[in-house]
């Protein structure tokens, strides 16, 4: 569990610095548009509720990722796509909560960018976490 809190942490504080390069980007360089934006402070909120569950569902399909019977390599790619799918997941049942069109997908990107930095930063992690795991040979 400790390996994905960690990995889940460093993406929420990478969200935040993310999602405030995508919104200066669309803000036509305005910052102070974007740091007092209402709309900024409530989607951070909600990517943080959001991320919870997917925290624990992770967590749940990392077992049977480290266990699987791939390579290093294989098993971290494994871990990637099977958390972007949860975000894309969780993504999907946000927008049908607020009953917002398949359009607002694009929203997840920062999240998934975010998520993907926070793994790769920690592959050395990963591999450690694999390398704890396996049964020692004689």
């Amino acid at each position: 569990f400790k390996h994905v809190f960690l990995t889940w942490l460093i993406a929420n504080l990478l969200h935040l610095i993310v999602w405030f390069c995508w919104s200066l980007i669309g803000s036509d360089g305005e910052v102070g548009i974007v740091l007092y934006n209402e709309w900024y402070r409530m989607l951070v909120v909600l990517a943080a509720i959001v991320s919870l569950p997917c925290l624990l569902i992770v967590w749940f399909f990392l077992g049977f990722i480290i266990s699987a019977p791939y390579t290093v390599n294989g098993r971290f790619f494994l871990w990637m796509l099977t958390v972007i799918i949860v975000i894309v997941i969780a993504a999907i049942c946000v927008l049908q909560v607020y009953k917002i069109g398949m359009d607002g997908l694009v929203f997840a990107l920062p999240a998934a960018v975010a998520t993907m930095i926070s793994i790769t930063i920690r592959y050395k992690q990963f591999q450690n976490l694999i390398d704890s795991t396996q049964p020692y040979e004689f």
